[in-house]
């Protein structure tokens, strides 16, 4: 199977989930493209903007993200390699660790003694007071789960099938995962 991640980026690790075999996470990095080749929709909008167009005839292409990202793929025979997601590094992320339905574990430097700027939880910090790296382990919920964190089994189940569904195009079996939670956290 081969997959294609985001332009400009390398790979840097992969993780698999230990909860739901199908996930797939991938670090990427940001790496400049030396071949001095520019896409072809990026060419068109820097020609017609030569030509003296105004700025409003066309959209500019947005400032390509220059940091980490991790994006996550489900993988199965059937639909071999699907993208779900990609998720831009936080200030204070440094690497991904793994990752284990509901969350993603990111090593990162400590931003605040007991909660990151958007509300990931500390999971455990750097004991030793005279280290100086401030390093710690953050937990930061995937993005179909937030709020959804302290879910049962089932409910993770139904949400990350749900998930699945949507990513391959399946909209009645992304219905009937989830029609049946009773969860009220969930509605």
């Amino acid at each position: 199977m081969e997959m294609e991640i985001s332009a400009n980026r390398v790979p840097i690790e992969c993780f698999w989930d230990q909860s739901d075999p199908r996930l797939l996470a991938i670090e990427t990095d940001y790496v400049k493209d030396l071949s001095g080749s520019k896409p072809e929709e990026e060419t068109k909008v820097l020609e017609q903007d030569a030509a003296g167009h105004g700025e409003n005839d066309f959209k500019k292409k947005e400032e390509e993200f220059t940091g980490k990202t991790l994006e996550t793929f489900f993988v199965t025979t059937d639909y071999k390699v699907k993208r779900q997601d990609i998720v831009k590094f936080e200030e204070g992320d440094e690497t991904l660790l793994g990752l284990h339905v509901p969350f993603f574990y990111f090593m990162g430097r400590q931003i605040d003694e007991n909660e990151d700027e958007n509300g990931g939880v500390v999971e455990e910090t750097k004991k030793d007071a005279g280290n100086q790296s401030n390093m710690i382990i953050l937990r930061r919920p995937m993005k179909d789960f937030l709020g959804l964190e302290n879910v049962d089994d089932a409910t993770k189940k139904a949400i990350m099938n749900f998930s699945f569904y949507l990513t391959v195009g399946n909209m009645d079996e992304a219905y009937n995962s989830v029609r049946n939670i009773k969860n009220n956290t969930v509605w």
